[in-house]
């Protein structure tokens, strides 16, 4: 009665050597975006499990908090601060698809899927949304029956890799099933679990007792026993069994069969728990060993094979138990969310990017933000253009890409506006590099009409001056040798001349923190200079040299005609803050808290480049001048290329 399930578990040795050697590029990616923040796993059936072991894997690896979720409590929920993992096998989930869209409209944090194959609605809903991103990881032998099996330890490899290569750590994760199964269980064979656990699985009820590091074996069990219709099972860790769950034993003791899941770390807690229990209770004790990550994978297989024990005992296949016809409705119900319009749904993530959690959102009615939302619009609408002015990294190009030339669609989109009359300005923080990359993009009979102030406004010339001016003259002495003294500075790169110095940060120093650090030399120095944050460092401007004198420079060869701003730190102290302190300023990315200045109205779920770029095809010629004309029905764009 359990050969579907049986055969299934045969391929594990399959699995898991393809799990090990199948190429991960994507999802360290979607791992390393993630690593540093809170993260919320979201799965449904069969993928809580993998959700669950994602979330716990989380923690142990980064020592961040973490949650699994169905995608229901996560539509239904507030939504946090956090990154957002998905997981389903086929990616074809209608559920986990509301949940990933609800995600990235959100923008509370990295969005992201691990899917099982190619091409899924979940690759066409991230198309839509250039915040989110999906990671195929694929393998001939990733294929399951109706409970998940191959998927489930797939998945748990592969995440396994992932962080192990983000955070450079060596789990010691064994090269195939045999060595993991010798590492981890000893004498004790996956195969002979059936054997060992078929007396306490032929019992009416089954209490699972676990080490907390075996909490998804734990979650994936009452899975199973549920899906299936194994038989009744419920799940404790080995504290929380003592406070009441025990009276169970106590009436149905007869009845109900022990399943004890002990990690390497739980062995006298174990001991003194299962001894205190009645002899005459039925008990199956299963010890794991090693790494800790190594036994919560060995932990998942050890509980496929206590399911398959179950299925004999039952007489049902786990891997084919039949699905009734009420039982296929309900899966095809889908989560119900509520549908607002295009235009709806962009005008409330906007007003949330403006007010955030500030105390400023509390003291406004919903009316009052969406008639500040709209008169914002409606400035912008009304301008007669005649220049624009852009940020580069973070709003022309990605943080990853700042070295390369400019993307292809950013660099028409550039001459477009230059072909419809507008004055082109690009204020940048770095130097002569930034124009190197836009003249290898843009045909050299649009250099003479871009502007380019490099070093914040430091060095403002056309992008033609292929002289490319370098501020050669020498920093600060005092200011610059005191930097160089900071231990808080140590690990960074510091480059300066004599009107700006950049400190590039390390990933263990938070802008914030080099920020007060660089403002107290200053102070002790007493040198003109202001402190500016960008993604990827912050900036000493020395002087009085602004992104706004970008501006005023491109007002002057617009004949004083309006100008838009378009940076991405828009955000105190971001290095846009002060370019986009003004009616006509936008955001790819954070905002101020000023009502009428500095909104970021990008579609929901689209940022930096590809925010950009909605900006400028909201640009067309209005008679003599240039007017912005916002698409508020938009939904997400295309990703930058």
């Amino acid at each position: 009665m359990t050969t579907r399930y049986a055969r299934e578990l045969d391929t594990l040795e399959q699995v898991y050597s393809t799990a090990q050697s199948v190429n991960i590029n994507e999802l360290t990616g979607v791992v390393e975006a993630q690593f540093d923040a809170s993260l919320i796993a979201i799965g449904s059936g069969g993928s809580f499990s993998t959700a669950s072991f994602a979330s716990q894997l989380h923690e142990r690896m980064t020592g961040r908090l973490s949650r699994a979720s169905t995608p229901l409590a996560y539509l239904e929920s507030p939504v946090p601060a956090a990154a957002v993992l998905c997981l389903s096998a086929s990616g074809r989930n209608r559920d986990i698809g509301a949940a990933f869209k609800a995600a990235a409209v959100a923008e509370q944090g990295s969005v992201s899927a691990l899917v099982m194959a190619d091409e899924t609605p979940l690759h066409a809903l991230a198309a839509k949304y250039p915040v989110a991103e999906v990671a195929s990881v694929r393998g001939p032998s990733f294929r399951d029956g109706f409970l998940a099996v191959a998927t489930l330890l797939a998945a748990a490899v592969v995440l396994a890799r992932a962080y192990s290569t983000v955070a450079s750590t060596d789990i010691g994760l064994p090269s195939c099933l045999q060595d993991l199964e010798g590492e981890t269980l000893g004498a004790l064979k996956y195969k002979s679990i059936p054997t060992l656990a078929a007396d306490v699985m032929a019992k009416p009820t089954v209490s699972v007792l676990f080490s907390p590091l075996l909490s998804a074996t734990a979650v994936d069990l009452e899975s199973r026993f549920v899906e299936a219709a194994l038989g009744g099972l419920h799940i404790a860790d080995f504290r929380n069994f003592g406070h009441g769950r025990h009276h169970w034993i106590a009436k149905r003791g007869l009845e109900t069969g022990v399943v004890a899941l002990v990690d390497g770390s739980g062995t006298r807690l174990a001991d003194r728990t299962l001894s205190l229990l009645p002899d005459t209770i039925e008990k199956c004790r299963i010890d794991l060993y090693g790494h800790e990550i190594c036994q919560m994978i060995s932990g998942l297989i050890v509980g496929l094979y206590l399911s398959l024990a179950a299925g004999r005992a039952a007489g049902i296949d786990p891997g084919k138990p039949g699905v009734p016809l009420f039982g296929r409705k309900l899966y095809a119900l889908g989560p119900g969310a509520t549908k607002d319009s295009p235009a709806v749904v962009n005008r409330r993530v906007a007003i949330h990017r403006k007010s955030g959690r500030a105390r400023l959102a509390a003291r406004m009615d919903n009316a009052s933000w969406i008639a500040a939302y709209e008169q914002a619009v409606e400035r912008l609408s009304k301008a007669e253009l005649g220049g624009i002015v852009f940020d580069y990294d973070g709003t022309l190009c990605r943080d990853k890409d700042r070295f390369k030339s400019l993307p292809l669609n950013v660099a028409s989109a550039i001459e477009r506006l230059v072909g419809l009359g507008l004055c082109v300005g690009i204020a940048t923080g770095r130097g002569p590099s930034a124009g190197k990359a836009m003249r290898a993009s843009l045909d050299r009979e649009f250099w003479d009409d871009i502007v380019v102030g490099y070093y914040n406004g430091g060095v403002i010339v056309r992008l033609s001056d292929d002289r490319d001016p370098i501020a050669e003259g020498p920093p600060p002495q005092a200011l610059l040798d005191r930097l160089q003294k900071e231990p808080v500075f140590s690990s960074a790169k510091i480059r300066a001349n004599n009107v700006q110095i950049t400190i590039r940060l390390s990933d263990e120093l938070p802008a914030e923190e080099a920020i007060n650090h660089a403002r107290r030399v200053i102070t002790a120095t007493e040198e003109q200079a202001r402190v500016l944050a960008s993604s990827h460092s912050i900036d000493i401007v020395l002087g009085t040299a602004s992104k706004c004198d970008v501006v005023e420079a491109v007002s002057k060869v617009a004949q004083n005609r309006a100008c838009l701003r378009i940076g991405d730190q828009g955000r105190w102290p971001g290095n846009d803050a002060d370019l986009l302190d003004h009616p006509l300023g936008l955001s790819v990315n954070t905002v101020s808290r000023h009502l009428q200045h500095c909104w970021n109205l990008a579609p929901a779920g689209v940022r930096g480049v590809d925010a950009a770029l909605f900006y400028m095809d909201c640009l067309s010629a209005k008679g003599k001048s240039v007017r912005f004309v916002l698409r508020t029905v938009q939904r997400g764009v295309g990703n930058a290329s």
